[in-house]
């Protein structure tokens, strides 16, 4: 079993402790790819609340969004 944490970085400080996980069953030369959503709700006053997750994509739904996004980015540390 493998697990993968995210944190949603904010110069708020009430946003810096939104973090995720996501375990998974990683298997020799396969890739996965994940996605991090945020979403923002908006309560009045100023104030919102945030919700952070990250969730397991398919690998065509990888593929594309790597393809399609010019950001994404990776590192490997090993």
């Amino acid at each position: 079993m493998h697990h993968l944490c995210a944190s949603w970085q904010s110069a708020l400080g009430r946003l810096k402790k939104s973090i995720d996980v996501a375990s998974f069953i990683a298997e020799p030369g396969k890739v996965y790819y994940f996605a991090a959503e945020v979403k923002v709700t908006l309560t009045g006053d100023y104030n919102a609340n945030i919700d952070f997750g990250l969730s397991q994509l398919s690998d065509d739904e990888g593929k594309y969004r790597v393809k399609a996004w010019k950001l994404a980015t990776w590192n490997s540390h090993q």
